[in-house]
């Protein structure tokens, strides 16, 4: 099957368990709830499937002040750490705070590259930002980066910070000078770096969520001395004045870690942390990425209460395999858990759906934080300020022919330099919710599948990656142990056993579709982000040049004294965001920086931006991508109702 079982064992389970749960448990969980259940004809199964909406949720999960989550069992907590590099106490976040300098001399120049490129962006003209990237390439290769990352002994930590340093530099590099002035080649040194970072982290070597936010944050108010004066910084302050300032220091070989002064349990608010490096360094992107981190930290409890749950879905069917029950009455009985100790059917259900209430909780605090980020981040500035630089080399429209990596990869048989092509960064890198989907057991399809599968396998953490793929390999999914609970318990009711409680089936059931309608209200609030920090500005911007355009045919032309117009006043118009940073029709309250270097870009040609369309920064189709996987959350509450 699906999951890697023999059919005939799940035939013998989840088949006869589904049958069993339409014929009494389902009806039984809807009688509760003043409704029958009936079984629709085909064609008002279809209409049905057209018209699924998720429930709504119950009170609980938005309940301030709810329940903490039920503690782990450690082996759990040991199988995080082990096998997946998750601490169980931060998530996908890394185990420590991340480094705000690296400790490796061979970085030195990439660290001080790095400290000065906001300013450069700023105040040069992109010909002499891209100069000093390269002297700073060539002067880290000329020191051994590329052999000095891939010592399998830097650990984790370093090689986080020496990715993150990396493909912030390579996307600087390549998209600075605006849609006209695209680079296509990396210098030597930066790609061999990026290159080696990315095989030590186990994602590819560009810009994705794993550079760009889980490892893009400092606390604000423990602040070791040795990074006191470290790189151009910005903290999150919603609608607060640009204050960026870059500054270098830390002396290298001596690795700068924020973690020393705060305990593990403090929260991560974005508000109260730093970004380490960005591109313009405004406080709407330093906004973008902080929130995000929130937002990672919000669920940060997904991974080990997901992993819990599948072990008592194992457990249920094994023990209910063991004695029938799906098919006839059975004796109470006690099973051993994965820790030796003995569990009763119920109690296993029971702890499920402790467990899962906890999950629902975590993704509506997630909705929750997600949705507070126009709180610091306006939609323009985004568009036109922050997008332009997550762009990757692939489905790109100004990189059609992909990027080289230096010289990392040769010539092609045709004496061409080999290219390569990848993503941009993209919420689908999030580990988070691609574990949601794995452990619940909804399952997407078609090029939506395809796309997530990529982002699984190729651009989170490596162990990051791993972990989704193994739960999506779990002999039983929840949705699995939910089918399975309903029919014991409605085989329980009908032969007097007592397998499975009634009342403990019923609130794995509830917690089972309040986990999904939050997962379904995280998906509708991502869609709405979409719409109105891509959508809604595209088409502001092309509205803008549209009218412009038309405002210069019917004008007569300007004299050439005048400084430009004519065809340059329209080419202008289409470029209201031609480049990062380029000044968008305001919205009420949005902080512009004006400098020669971005009066500059923003004359440089169409927008970077809209070149993509109606994509995201993965290059994805927006809409046609997330509107199936909306549908497919939906579907699996299928188990649970006709």
């Amino acid at each position: 099957g699906r999951r890697g079982m023999p059919w005939t064992q799940r035939d013998a389970l989840v088949a006869a368990a589904a049958c069993a749960a339409v014929a009494a448990g389902v009806a039984l969980w809807w009688r509760s709830r003043g409704a029958v259940a009936t079984k629709p004809s085909s064609g008002a199964a279809e209409a049905s499937r057209r018209r699924r909406k998720a429930p709504p949720l119950p009170d609980w999960v938005s309940a301030p002040g709810g329940p903490d989550p039920p503690a782990l069992p450690e082996d759990v907590t040991a199988t995080l750490k082990a096998k997946y590099g998750i601490d169980a106490r931060r998530g996908f976040l890394p185990p420590e705070d991340p480094l705000v300098r690296s400790a490796i001399p061979a970085m030195a120049p990439l660290e001080d590259a790095i400290a000065a490129l906001t300013d450069m962006l700023h105040h040069s003209d992109p010909a002499d930002t891209r100069l000093a990237i390269d002297q700073a390439s060539e002067a880290a290769a000329e020191a051994g980066v590329e052999e000095a990352l891939r010592d399998p002994s830097i650990g984790q930590p370093e090689a986080r910070r020496a990715l993150h340093v990396a493909a912030h530099l390579a996307n600087a590099f390549v998209w600075c000078g605006g849609a006209d002035d695209v680079a296509t080649r990396l210098p030597n040194g930066l790609a061999r770096a990026l290159i080696a970072a990315g095989e030590a982290v186990g994602t590819h070597p560009a810009l994705s969520h794993c550079s760009s936010v889980l490892v893009n944050w400092r606390r604000s108010a423990a602040i070791p001395d040795a990074a006191a004066a470290q790189t151009a910084t910005h903290t999150a302050q919603p609608a607060a004045p640009d204050a960026a300032a870059a500054a270098d220091g830390g002396a290298s070989g001596a690795a700068v870690s924020a973690a020393s002064d705060c305990p593990d349990e403090e929260p991560l608010r974005a508000k109260d942390l730093t970004m380490l490096n960005g591109f313009l360094n405004t406080p709407d992107e330093a906004w973008f990425f902080l929130i995000t981190v929130e937002l990672e930290w919000a669920g940060r409890c997904l991974p080990g209460q997901l992993l819990a749950i599948l072990r008592n879905a194992s457990a249920l069917a094994n023990a209910l395999s063991a004695k029938g029950v799906a098919t006839s009455a059975a004796s109470r009985g006690a099973v051993a858990d994965d820790g030796g100790s003995a569990v009763t059917p119920t109690e296993l259900v029971r702890d499920s759906a402790l467990r899962l209430r906890a999950v629902a909780r975590a993704l509506y605090q997630m909705t929750t934080t997600l949705g507070r980020m126009n709180e610091g981040c306006s939609p323009d500035a985004f568009y036109t300020s922050v997008r332009p630089f997550l762009a990757g080399s692939s489905a790109n429209p100004a990189l059609p022919g992909g990027l080289i990596y230096g010289d990392a990869d040769g010539l092609d048989a045709s004496g061409k330099p080999v290219t390569r092509q990848y993503f941009g960064g993209s919420a689908a890198q999030s580990s988070l919710v691609q574990s949601v989907d794995a452990a619940l057991g909804i399952a997407h399809s078609g090029s939506g599948r395809e796309f997530l599968d990529t982002m699984r396998d190729a651009y989170m953490p490596g162990l990051h990656g791993q972990f989704v793929r193994d739960l999506a390999a779990s002999p039983f999914s929840v949705s699995d142990a939910v089918s399975l609970a309903l029919a014991a318990a409605s085989s329980s009711k009908s032969s007097g056993a007592d397998a499975v409680d009634e009342a403990a089936a019923k609130e794995l059931s509830e917690a089972f579709a309040a986990a999904v309608s939050a997962l379904d209200g995280f998906r509708a609030g991502h869609m709405g982000i979409v719409s109105e920090y891509i959508l809604e500005p595209q088409s502001r911007l092309r509205k803008a040049a549209a009218e412009a355009e038309a405002a210069t045919v019917a004008a007569p032309a300007a004299p050439a004294a005048a400084g430009g117009g004519g065809a340059a006043a329209a080419s202008s118009a289409d470029a209201v965001a031609a480049s990062p940073g380029a000044a968008p029709p305001a919205e009420a309250g949005t902080t512009t920086i004006s400098t020669p270097a971005r009066a500059k870009r923003a004359g440089a040609g169409s927008s970077l931006s809209n070149t993509s369309g109606g994509k995201g920064t993965g290059g994805t189709d927006i809409v046609t991508f997330l509107m199936p996987l909306r549908e497919a959350t939906r579907a699996v509450l299928d188990v649970i109702r006709w």
